[in-house]
């Protein structure tokens, strides 16, 4: 299934040698505002990719982070994170990118490469992708990568009143 090249972007398993990279952007406390991770100290990142560098990918239930690399020199540029329903018949997902790796495309061909995989596997799935509505270049993202606004909910998330948008993409 893995490694999905996308042009510049290429999708493929985290591995340890990406904690230089992953660790400096997930203890970006601005990049993890909008998203459902905390910032990590190393220790806690060398983990992370240990464990994920091993992880089944696609169990219900569970969580699977993939890398978001360059494709010509496989440097880690961000994260990916599936999550399978317990029911097998929708995929969360959740998109990291490093603020300097950010308005480049890899976003885009990265969820492209994605939902193509996804389609390969099992084409009755549905995937799903929420944002804050004051996150724009997601939301952005999301309708370019052909997902579709399907609702709206406030909940609390970081200790803060936000309004969160929904968006499916049907395989």
């Amino acid at each position: 299934m893995l490694p999905s090249v996308n042009g510049e972007t290429t999708l493929r398993r985290l591995d340890p040698s990406d904690l230089r990279a992953f660790h400096a952007y997930r203890s970006d406390g601005e990049l993890a505002r909008f998203q459902g991770w905390a910032p990590m100290d190393e220790d806690q990142a060398r983990r992370f990719l240990s464990d994920m560098s091993a992880a089944s990918c696609l169990m219900p239930g569970q969580w699977t982070q993939l890398a978001v690399a360059q494709s010509s020199t496989d440097v880690l540029l961000g994260d990916l994170g599936l999550h399978l329903s317990d029911d097998a018949r929708t995929v969360e997902l959740g998109i990291t990118l490093s603020q300097a790796a950010q308005g480049r495309g890899h976003a885009l061909r990265a969820l492209q490469s994605c939902t193509t995989l996804l389609r390969s596997l099992d084409h009755r799935l549905t995937v799903r992708a929420g944002t804050d509505t004051r996150n724009q270049p997601c939301r952005r993202l999301l309708l370019s990568a052909g997902f579709s606004l399907a609702g709206t909910r406030f909940e609390q998330y970081k200790g803060e009143w936000c309004e969160e948008l929904t968006y499916v993409f049907h395989l």
